[in-house]
C-alpha cells in the first residue's frame, strides 16, 4: 500500500493481537480498517501508543487533495466530520473498508471523545450553537448596517456593487424603509397579541 497523500508506501503496525493499522513514516497519515478502527475508538490509549512508533523530527506537509481513494478498494472516499459538533473531518470508504486519518486526526479524535464524556453531548451542543448564533447576529449586524446607511443615502461600504443610477438608488432606499416598517409593525402586533393574552388569562382567574 502508498500513502494517498504523498505517494510512498506505507508501513504495517498492530494497536493490538488483533488488528493493524498502515502507517506513513513521511506525512504521519494513516489507513485504519475497521477492526483497527473500533480498536482506537475504544481504547484511545492506543492511539498514544501508535503515534509514539511514528518516527521524531518534522514530518512532510504535503497539500491536501479533494479526494482520498481507499487503500482497499480504489474508490473515492467519503470525507465527513467525524462527529456532527467536532472539527474534525475524516476520509471514510463508503464499502467499509476503513477510514483514511491525516496526521494529527486520531489524537484529535481522542481528545474530542474525552472532553465529550466529561461535559456531555449537550454541552458541546450548546457550544456549538453559541457560536453559530454569535456568527449569526455579527452577520445581521452587518446587514443592518447597510440598510442605514442605504436609508440615509450614504456611500455603500466597500466590496458593494456601485453604479447604480440615482433611481435606482431611490428604489432600494424605499425597499429597504419598507421592509424595516414592516419589522416594527410585526415586533409591535406581537407585544400588542401578548398584552392581550395576558390581560386574558388575568380576566379568567
Amino acid at each position: 500500500m502508498t500513502c494517498p497523500r504523498c505517494r510512498v508506501p506505507l508501513v504495517s503496525t498492530a494497536p493490538d493481537a488483533t488488528s493493524v493499522v498502515h502507517v506513513c513514516r513521511s506525512c504521519h497519515g494513516m489507513f485504519v480498517p475497521p477492526r483497527a478502527w473500533h480498536v482506537l475508538l475504544t481504547t484511545p490509549e492506543r492511539v498514544v501508543e501508535l503515534e509514539a512508533k511514528l518516527p521524531a523530527g518534522p514530518r512532510e506537509r504535503p497539500a491536501l487533495i479533494d479526494s482520498v481513494t481507499c487503500l482497499a478498494c480504489e474508490k473515492e472516499m467519503d470525507r465527513h466530520r467525524f462527529a456532527a459538533i467536532s472539527d474534525v473531518v475524516i476520509d471514510r470508504c463508503l464499502d467499509r473498508h476503513g477510514v483514511w486519518l491525516d496526521a494529527g486526526e486520531a489524537a484529535a479524535i481522542v481528545r474530542f471523545m474525552k472532553v465529550r464524556a466529561e461535559v456531555g453531548e449537550s454541552a458541546l451542543q450548546r457550544e456549538a450553537e453559541a457560536a453559530a448564533l454569535k456568527e449569526r447576529i455579527a452577520s445581521d449586524a452587518l446587514v443592518l448596517a447597510a440598510m442605514r446607511r442605504a436609508l440615509a443615502g450614504e456611500a455603500p461600504s466597500p466590496g458593494v456593487v456601485t453604479g447604480q443610477s440615482e433611481g435606482t438608488r431611490t428604489d432600494l432606499r424605499v425597499l429597504l424603509l419598507l421592509v424595516l416598517l414592516a419589522a416594527v409593525a410585526g415586533a409591535m402586533l406581537a407585544k400588542h397579541c401578548g398584552t392581550a393574552q395576558a390581560s386574558h388569562s388575568e380576566t379568567r382567574l
